[in-house]
């Protein structure tokens, strides 16, 4: 995941914080949920030498509740506050930068639903989606031992659950071809609700609620 430096942190634009504006600080989320300043305001809301003072204003207050299996939800309750040019009620942070972690944006109501064209799943090749589409693909990557990471194949695939022998099947296929890198997958699939990309290990899913007025990203692995 990619976190902001303090010093990115503090050179925010001062208007739109002014404005109890959080979208400088969750609009990264708009790309592949990357959590972005997120996690320094997780880290350090109290801290007023980082969280400017009109976005501490607009703190209602902030409540640690235990979710079961020992996974802890920090919830910031806001006052005056929109993102993405909406009213914004809450933010819900769980366990961020682990194996699993969860960030939700509770909006006032269902307008938020119009917010999914703005959140886009894009790879590392020529393919992107936004949310709420249709669309599927593979992209292939052969990693170095000294970490390189470049990406070698990707293929279109039918939108619906991935044919994991084929896919494992040219991977195999690509590893030949690349005996001295390890080859590895990355499944990509925009739905009517959001999208979903998914690894060997990991997976990272966008859901739009709009029953409950939540955009919600999940970081499992």
């Amino acid at each position: 995941m990619r976190i902001l430096t303090s010093a990115l942190l503090s050179a925010l634009p001062s208007a739109a914080l002014a404005a109890t504006d959080w979208t400088p600080y969750l609009h990264t989320l708009q790309h592949n949920c990357e959590p972005g300043a997120l996690i320094e305001v997780h880290n350090h809301y109290r801290d007023t030498q980082r969280l400017p003072a009109a976005l501490q204003a607009s703190l209602q207050g902030v409540r640690n509740r235990d979710e079961g299996n020992g996974f802890n939800a920090q919830e910031f309750r806001l006052k005056n506050a929109r993102a993405f040019g909406l009213p914004l009620k809450r933010i819900v942070i769980v366990r961020p930068g682990t194996e699993y972690a969860r960030y939700e944006l509770v909006f006032a109501d269902a307008r938020m639903m119009t917010l999914q064209p703005q959140f886009r799943l894009v790879g590392s090749g020529r393919y992107k989606s936004a949310a709420g589409q249709k669309q599927a693909w593979a992209e292939y990557h052969a990693i170095g031992s000294n970490g390189s990471y470049r990406l070698i194949h990707e293929q279109r695939l039918p939108y619906s659950e991935p044919d994991m022998e084929q896919i494992n099947r040219e991977t195999e296929r690509l590893a030949q071809s690349h005996p001295q890198q390890t080859v590895a997958y990355t499944v990509y699939r925009s739905r009517p609700k959001g999208w979903v990309i998914e690894e060997a290990l990991n997976v990272i899913t966008l859901d739009f609620n709009r029953q409950r007025h939540r955009i919600t990203c999940t970081w499992t692995g």
